[in-house]
């Protein structure tokens, strides 16, 4: 684990989730121990998920394009990818604060986005740079959302020292 971030499987235990009838090689089928009654997630190809400190604040990125958002540990839902540039892609991996108002999102073969309002916006902030289109695998951050991480499926890792706004 890199200096200043936790390790995201012991912090939250969905880490590539995939229902039982979508597991696949190199991936575990999982069923977590909250049974969400949603129909925005339920039966949904989950990819990555993460939560707060509190677990007030969920994020879930699938296969399908939904970068799924609650606020109240998993009651309600909405899906927050609907700017232009987030639709269509596979949500590789997602991470959020301790506060859960700041979020990161990777696509896979796609951009990194950030929130810092708990995913009512996001913001593309690879676009436009030599990291945009890249084939995100995995993101993490530490508990204040100011440091940030984001590794490609080569094992390249860039990192942000100011919540997302410049990678290096």
């Amino acid at each position: 684990v890199a200096e200043g971030f936790s390790d995201s499987v012991s912090r939250f235990s969905y880490v590539e989730i995939f229902p039982p009838e979508l597991g696949e090689p190199g991936y575990t089928s999982y069923t977590p121990p909250v049974a969400f009654t949603d129909p925005l997630v339920q039966d949904k190809p989950w990819k990555d998920s993460d939560t707060n400190d509190d677990g007030e604040a969920v994020i879930i990125g699938d296969q399908n394009g939904n970068l799924l958002i609650s606020d109240d540990g998993g009651d309600t839902w909405q899906d927050n990818a609907q700017q232009p540039d987030m639709t269509g892609f596979i949500w590789g991996s997602v991470a959020v604060s301790d506060d859960g108002q700041t979020m990161l999102a990777a696509q896979e073969y796609g951009n990194l986005f950030v929130s810092y309002d708990g995913g009512q916006t996001w913001q593309n902030t690879t676009v436009g740079t030599a990291f945009e289109g890249l084939a995100w695998s995995a993101v993490d951050m530490n508990a204040d959302g100011t440091r940030m991480v984001a590794v490609e499926f080569d094992g390249t890792a860039v990192v942000s020292d100011d919540g997302g706004q410049t990678w290096t």
